[in-house]
């Protein structure tokens, strides 16, 4: 049995999986700060810890270097130069894996969708993105896929990574109550022609709202992509923590 961790800006969902399943679940509050953060992360694990567990397995945003487990530089959680890994090795005596949240997020929806292509994105506090090409995450150099920090717009006022980008401009029209919809189109146009995927899988909190922005996404996402149209569907609340874990049997 593997414990996996889901770390949110909001929540951190946590589950104890075995053979793919969740068997046993806890959500807490992400906090505000590091110290906060780590405890919560700490006490989402020690709910479910027994002497049964093997390892675990946590999925964090980033920018950071998963192999030691270093977040290096993420905008929303306050983690910056953590090395969340030895933290957690240390405090319960297991392996521990680190892996993007959003890959996470894409590693379950890809399981649980049986599909070898696929492009998850999850919308909470910021867009994460997670790339799966023929049955494998596309990590780049280590850190591909964050799809929210594409620009849109190249002038304006600057986000938190230095663009005016995707994330920016859908946090502004969630908080200004804009039908921030259409930038979600967009992000789906042109994720659909750089990588043309079978599936493109939504997921993160603001996906509870399906109803009120599908619609209008998806007649943006029409006019503005050239390949054929993927399967764009909600994705289930907890892939990320089957994502993670997972990641063992790798």
């Amino acid at each position: 049995m593997i414990i996996g961790v889901d770390i949110g800006a909001s929540y951190i969902k946590s589950g104890i999986v075995s053979r793919n399943k969740i068997i046993k679940k806890v959500v807490l509050e992400t906090g505000k700060n590091k110290k906060e953060v780590i405890d919560n992360i700490i006490k989402s694990i020690e709910v479910l810890f027994d002497k049964k567990i093997q390892g675990i397995g946590i999925g964090c945003p980033g920018p950071a270097d998963y192999k030691k487990g270093i977040i290096r530089n993420s905008p929303n959680i306050p983690l910056n130069g953590v090395n969340i890994k030895k933290v957690i090795s240390q405090k319960f005596k297991k392996k521990v894996i680190i892996e993007n949240d959003a890959d996470c997020f894409a590693i379950g929806e890809s399981m649980r969708l049986k599909t070898k292509n696929l492009v998850g994105l999850t919308l909470g506090t910021g867009i994460g993105g997670g790339i799966i090409v023929d049955g494998k995450l596309l990590h780049g150099k280590g850190n591909a896929g964050h799809i929210g920090h594409s620009t849109i717009k190249f002038d304006g006022v600057q986000s938190k990574c230095g663009n005016n980008c995707v994330e920016k401009l859908y946090r502004d029209a969630r908080a200004s109550r804009k039908d921030f919809a259409k930038y979600l189109g967009i992000a789906l146009a042109n994720i659909n022609n750089i990588l043309d995927p079978e599936v493109i899988s939504i997921g993160g909190g603001v996906s509870n709202t399906w109803d009120s922005f599908y619609k209008k996404m998806m007649e943006e996402f029409r006019k503005r992509t050239i390949n054929k149209m993927p399967r764009v569907l909600k994705g289930a609340k907890y892939s990320g923590i089957i994502g993670v874990t997972s990641l063992f049997l790798s």
